[in-house]
């Protein structure tokens, strides 16, 4: 979500993999996003590199305010610390809000069809979100690690009338959700920020019930091998594969949400990029993702190592719901992103997708959606 940003980090030219010293990022917000309209606030971000090069950086700590003109408000402020109090635990603690007045609601399954003479807001409901994120994660052997995660959130999920949300729950939802995961790691990465090479496996399990304090009842696995490899000195191939599936008796707003560490929605800026955010929902999803990223250009800003790549991408992804037939329909979306690494700490990326969106009368129209923020999707 950055564009124009005002930067200071020290380090000299590093090689690729090398790390800075530390990297500053003080940014006035301004973006566009196909899915959340115009956007502005502020971010600021701080990143104390790890000298030694043993782990991804010290300690980092991220803050924003953020808003834009489709309903969309998120400020929050999180930091990690990858060896916490000098120990193998890594603590990830971060408290958000999520405000929308314009949150996306298709339906359930692979193939909900938009209406062409459907009113502006039929796919829109109004979600309010107040989260309290902790993870802690602890490297036990080598390259394998252990995880648990605790998500406490507060929610209002409201309906506007004849819409595809109060169809599907006409009083709305609110209370409490409360969801614990655990998970294994084996993560043999080259770097965590900007990998050229190894690989990342992950199984995770989650659950949510009254008995720990939640208003909803749902259990479910995840899966996941995420892949790099370097092409040539300036070309790095990589790849993600997930599964996951979950029980009947989740919240409708947490349906389009997959396990393990990254919570990735299906739909939007993570993956299928080019469909609206939050597009599909079901019980069970898979998808398989590819990018090349191409280094092009290389330089040092105001002390800053300052790499630029493109990279074309494409995602595959289907969801199933479990009383509906099997049938095999995946969604394909491709486009292409540019990527900007200061000093190996921070990357932010715009990338710009294409999807066929399927519509009631049996046609699909192509259609563009455009993303700036921050990190690699995976």
């Amino acid at each position: 979500m950055l564009l124009g940003s005002l930067v200071w980090a020290s380090d000299e030219s590093p090689d690729r993999g090398a790390k800075g010293e530390r990297a500053w990022l003080a940014a006035p917000l301004l973006s566009y996003d196909s899915n959340l309209g115009l956007g502005g606030g502020a971010y600021g971000e701080y990143v104390d590199g790890d000298p030694t090069g043993e782990l991804p950086f010290q300690w980092r700590v991220a803050s924003q305010i953020f808003f834009t003109n489709g309903g969309y408000n998120h400020p929050y402020l999180e930091a990690d610390f990858p060896a916490f109090l000098g120990t193998r635990l890594r603590w990830v603690v971060g408290a958000h809000y999520y405000g929308w007045t314009q949150a996306p609601y298709f339906g359930v399954g692979n193939d909900t069809r938009l209406s062409e003479d459907a009113a502006e807001d039929m796919y829109w409901y109004d979600q309010d979100r107040w989260l309290l994120q902790n993870a802690l994660r602890w490297r036990f052997h080598d390259d394998w690690q252990l995880y648990g995660i605790a998500d406490v959130s507060s929610e209002s999920a409201q309906a506007y009338d004849d819409t595809a949300f109060a169809a599907a729950l006409p009083g709305g939802a609110q209370g409490r959700y409360v969801l614990l995961s655990a998970g294994l790691l084996r993560d043999t990465r080259s770097d965590e920020i900007d990998p050229y090479d190894g690989s990342l496996l992950e199984f995770a399990v989650r659950g949510s019930h009254p008995w720990i304090g939640s208003d909803w009842t749902v259990g479910g696995v995840y899966a996941g091998a995420s892949g790099w490899r370097l092409l040539g000195e300036r070309t790095v191939l990589a790849g993600r594969a997930l599964f996951d599936a979950r029980t009947p008796g989740e919240a409708l707003f947490q349906q389009s949400f997959l396990g393990g560490l990254d919570r990735t929605p299906v739909g939007g800026r993570r993956l299928l990029r080019g469909l609206a955010e939050q597009r599909l929902r079901g019980d069970v999803a898979t998808g398989l993702q590819g990018e090349i990223r191409m280094t092009f250009a290389q330089a040092q800003l105001r002390k800053t190592d300052t790499r630029w790549m493109v990279c074309p991408f494409v995602d595959v992804a289907q969801v199933w719901v479990w009383d509906e037939p099997f049938v095999v329909d995946p969604h394909l979306t491709g486009g292409v992103g540019l990527r900007v690494l200061l000093n190996g700490l921070l990357l932010l990326r715009a990338d710009t997708g294409i999807a066929m969106e399927r519509y009631a009368d049996g046609e699909s129209q192509a259609q563009v959606q455009f993303y700036v923020l921050s990190d690699h999707p995976f």
